[in-house]
């Protein structure tokens, strides 16, 4: 090792980063940041979709809570049982490929809600199917990234901002959902679910 190598070495042992400004080196690095910026985007959306198929089954269809959840059931269900599906697929189309393609997933996914969720449940379980599927996809391209670009001592940093950078986004996509509904819905919407009549029973 050079002189130049170890003096730097030792400055970094008698002068060790804080943690703050450690996190901020790592998470600036061009393969982190990437991938947790697009870890974050998908689980934006996702909040807010999920969010607005609950008004939607509940308030504008006059769904009981308990049939409301019973229709989450395929985003759940894609959730928990895709990943023994999303390893292969990723190794067959190549990471590149299934990070466009799971991105298409998610926004065609937001698309065939905002257009065909008026005509009956079917076209939301498509949505949440999409959304879900692309999700799933994008938890292992963003995940891949990351690991990739951090040192090889820093994996489990990284894999807990996988994990804050998806939950931080929910927060974000509720949040902004409910803002932009709230001018939208006053009083009490629960009274236009008793006033309308129940449309696109299961």
């Amino acid at each position: 090792m050079s002189s130049t190598g170890r003096g730097a070495e030792d400055a970094e042992v008698a002068c060790p980063r804080s943690p703050p400004l450690e996190l901020a080196a790592l998470v600036a690095l061009p393969l982190v940041s990437s991938g947790l910026v697009y870890e974050a985007a998908p689980g934006f959306a996702v909040a807010g979709l999920g969010y607005m198929v609950t008004l939607q089954l509940q308030f504008a269809w006059g769904w009981s809570p308990v049939l409301a959840s019973i229709g989450t059931l395929p985003q759940v269900a894609v959730l928990l049982f895709g990943g023994r599906l999303v390893g292969p697929f990723v190794r067959r189309v190549g990471m590149h490929h299934a990070a466009w393609m799971s991105a298409a997933a998610v926004v065609l996914g937001l698309a065939v809600f905002a257009a065909g969720s008026r005509f009956g449940y079917v076209w939301v379980a498509l949505a949440l199917v999409l959304v879900a599927a692309g999700m799933r996809i994008v938890g292992v391209v963003a995940g891949t990234n990351v690991m990739t670009g951090l040192p090889e001592n820093r994996t489990t940093v990284g894999a807990a901002l996988v994990d804050t950078s998806s939950q931080v986004a929910t927060g974000i996509g509720l949040a902004v959902t409910g803002t932009i509904l709230a001018p939208l819905l006053t009083g009490d919407i629960s009274a236009s679910r008793r006033a309308s009549p129940s449309r696109a029973s299961p």
